[in-house]
């Protein structure tokens, strides 16, 4: 290629960079329009939500009527008996489910039961 081939090439190259500039500019001048709908839209859920979720705190629910519910739990004292009672079926039932014997569940699970009588004291 010689200058005057590669200086024509330049002026379309800069031509086409020229016509896309302008139908970018055209094309941001579309958007802006849109953009600001969507602010505004945007805008109107904002404080839609904000009312909805204020009435909403004002009625109370069905638990704060009755006074909700106590922290800490249940309040209920399990006896010892009925603990190991407990330890001793779980502790089969997780052995069966483990895929034990019976009599291997069974055996396990009056361990598991004399060990937490005596932590706690009885028998």
């Amino acid at each position: 290629m010689n200058l005057s081939e590669v200086s024509k090439e330049l002026q379309g190259a800069l031509s086409d960079e020229e016509k896309a500039a302008n139908a970018l500019e055209q094309a941001k001048a579309k958007l802006v329009p849109l953009q600001e709908a969507l602010k505004a839209a945007s805008n109107r859920v904002d404080v839609l939500m904000n009312q909805r979720s204020g009435l909403m705190a004002e009625a109370p629910s069905s638990s704060a009527k009755r006074g909700g519910r106590k922290a800490g739990g249940t309040g209920r004292t399990w006896k010892p008996e009925a603990k190991i009672a407990a330890t001793i079926a779980r502790t089969r039932t997780r052995l069966l489910k483990e895929g034990k014997s019976k009599a291997a569940a069974e055996k396990a699970a009056k361990a598991a039961g004399k060990d937490l009588a005596a932590r706690l004291g009885v028998r």
